[in-house]
């Protein structure tokens, strides 16, 4: 009975379309989190790039010392 109705072309459609909707829907909250968490990754880098700046003026200070 099964496989008659997997036969079947409306039920394939059918099948077909449920598909798409949850591959687009997984898409767009992949898209949305990717797009929320930019600019996390953005003020990681930022935070990171100031601490070694930091760290580049300390260590010439210390050189200067020297």
């Amino acid at each position: 009975m099964f496989e008659t109705l997997l036969q079947n072309p409306a039920v394939q459609i059918l099948a077909l379309i449920v598909a798409l909707v949850i591959i687009f829907e997984g898409t767009m909250t992949a898209i949305a989190f990717l797009r929320g968490q930019r600019d996390d990754i953005a003020k990681t880098l930022n935070r990171d790039q100031k601490a070694m700046d930091e760290l580049r003026k300390r260590v010439e200070e210390l050189e200067k010392k020297e």
